[in-house]
């Protein structure tokens, strides 16, 4: 479930368990109150699509009790809650870029969307080409040295404080599946499939999974002083 900010370009990514309607207004007064939190702003009006979840007497109430105005999108006509369907089409044009590149199993599809939509968020929409997504969001200055592809292979750092053998390995093998903000990673060891968070982490900075490297073309003719040459 997608939740987008029409203004700001802003999105939030929530997995559900089921499209019921409990579950759904669940995430809606999450995400109501983080927004309202962070902007300062109430939502007002809400744009839906023709789901079954939105149609029923909870979400009913709850647009009551909170005067909040819901528009409801004709059936198949998408183009009426057009920012949200393309920036949905990009999403998922970069999750499926992300797992092919990394070469990470299909079942972390869901923290490569998590990794796509922050990333997102980090840069200018085209209706408002000059701000950024977050900064406008949280009204903080944004870093980014912190980012990397979906899946790049790092080594976490292992505390020398725990009394392990002399001879311990003092760094695990890991692949990254997200972010904790600026101060975290989310972590894969892959051999255990334990999931961590660690800050302490040292990337393998190289050669992404599908780069090749270019094959130098030379058309070179001894009496041709035109003929092309690499570097030439």
């Amino acid at each position: 479930m997608m939740m987008m900010d029409g203004f700001l370009s802003y999105r939030t990514v929530a997995f559900l368990p089921a499209k019921s309607a409990d579950i759904t207004l669940k995430v809606l007064k999450s995400y109501q109150t983080e927004a309202e939190h962070q902007t300062g702003k109430r939502i007002r009006q809400l744009r839906l699509d023709m789901g079954q979840e939105w149609f029923n007497t909870a979400w009913e109430q709850y647009r009551k009790d909170q005067g909040l105005v819901f528009q409801f999108t004709t059936p198949y006509a998408h183009q009426q809650n057009g920012t949200a369907e393309r920036s949905m089409r990009t999403i998922l044009d970069a999750t499926h870029s992300a797992i092919a590149e990394s070469g990470m199993p299909l079942k972390y599809w869901a923290d490569a969307v998590s990794m796509v939509v922050y990333t997102r968020n980090l840069i200018p929409s085209s209706r408002r080409p000059g701000t950024i997504p977050t900064k406008l969001w949280s009204g903080q200055r944004q870093n980014i040295s912190h980012l990397r592809p979906f899946g790049t292979t790092a080594y976490a750092h292992i505390l020398g404080d725990l009394n392990l053998f002399k001879l311990f390995p003092r760094s695990v093998k890991v692949a990254l599946l997200g972010y904790f903000g600026h101060d975290g990673y989310k972590l894969l060891e892959k051999n255990t499939g334990a999931i961590f968070r660690s800050h302490n982490v040292i990337f393998e900075e190289g050669i992404t999974h599908y780069t090749r490297q270019p094959t130098p073309i030379s058309f070179t003719d001894e009496n041709d002083p035109f003929s092309y040459r690499p570097g030439n």
